[in-house]
């Protein structure tokens, strides 16, 4: 039996979908504290908003024992609309999400999980969608092909589902090809 974790990480929050070989789907999100800015000044330093994020997603690995885990890659946002305060904060926030993916990595050769790391886009495939697909699309989608209602605010979780499913195909096609260098011509 295969069982494969998928992520799709954030700065605030950590989607996850576990998928099983012949049972239904789990999903869930780990929401980290607010982080310390001028808008929530309240809030938490990056480093201590992290350490609570892997310190959940650790706790989870070791609890479901995933044979992969596979993690959303970041893909930063280069609108032209954006303000260059708006696109300092976009950078920021994908430096952040990147750390996070490290982590991520790291944690998956320390339990001896093989680790596909999946393009945004490819995460949408398996719920049938693509680039540009809205929120209530991606949480439609989700109950559509699963049977398990999810909530729009919930989109997230929907696309940590997509993640797993590509991330396991991947992880497949990764271990059939292994060892296998370039076939001469």
């Amino acid at each position: 039996m295969t069982t494969c974790l998928g992520l799709d990480p954030g700065t605030r929050y950590l989607a996850w979908a576990i998928i099983r070989t012949d049972a239904p789907p789990e999903t869930g999100c780990l929401r980290g504290m607010d982080i310390r800015s001028s808008r929530c000044p309240r809030g938490m330093p990056w480093p201590r908003v992290l350490a609570e994020l892997v310190r959940g997603l650790d706790g989870m690995v070791h609890e479901c024992q995933p044979d992969v885990i596979a993690c959303e890659a970041t893909q930063p946002n280069l609108s032209r609309d954006r303000t260059d305060a708006q696109a300092a904060s976009q950078l920021v926030n994908t430096q952040r999400t990147e750390q996070l993916i490290g982590h991520v990595r790291a944690l998956a050769a320390s339990c001896g999980a093989r680790f596909a790391l999946v393009s945004p886009q490819a995460s949408l495939q398996p719920l049938g969608l693509s680039r540009g697909a809205t929120d209530r699309q991606a949480a439609e989608a989700y109950t559509r092909l699963t049977g398990r209602k999810l909530l729009v605010r919930d989109h997230h979780e929907a696309r940590a589902w997509g993640v797993a499913v590509r991330g396991e195909r991947e992880a497949r096609l990764q271990a059939a090809t292994a060892g296998q260098g370039r076939l001469a011509v």
